[in-house]
């Protein structure tokens, strides 16, 4: 049902278009459909609406891991931790990104 939550995630980008959260919501759903770029730029938005927007670095972690940039995801997660250290899912990214870039 991607598509029926991507419709007003839209619309509201259209009245809010600083609207964090929206630009993470449609990020998570490019991830979902294998769209990492799309998924990528729709974060890197977000980051730069809110820099301690900890779902934005985490997801962004994630994408860095499937595309199979483990520095950047790093990187990323190192930040996601910087703003939510107590974060186990943070923790978890972290670990594979490490790991894949053995």
């Amino acid at each position: 049902r991607l598509d029926e939550a991507e419709e007003p995630l839209q619309s509201v980008l259209a009245d809010e278009p600083r609207n964090v959260r929206a630009h993470h919501n449609l990020a998570t759903i490019a991830y979902t459909r294998g769209d990492l770029a799309r998924a990528e730029e729709l974060e890197r938005q977000a980051i730069a609406i809110d820099r301690n927007y900890f779902e934005a670095w985490n997801t962004l972690g994630a994408i860095y891991i499937a595309s199979g940039q483990s520095d950047a995801a790093i990187s990323a997660l190192n930040t996601a931790l910087g703003i939510n250290p107590s974060s186990d899912q943070a923790r978890r990214n972290l670990a594979l990104a490490m790991r894949a870039k053995r």
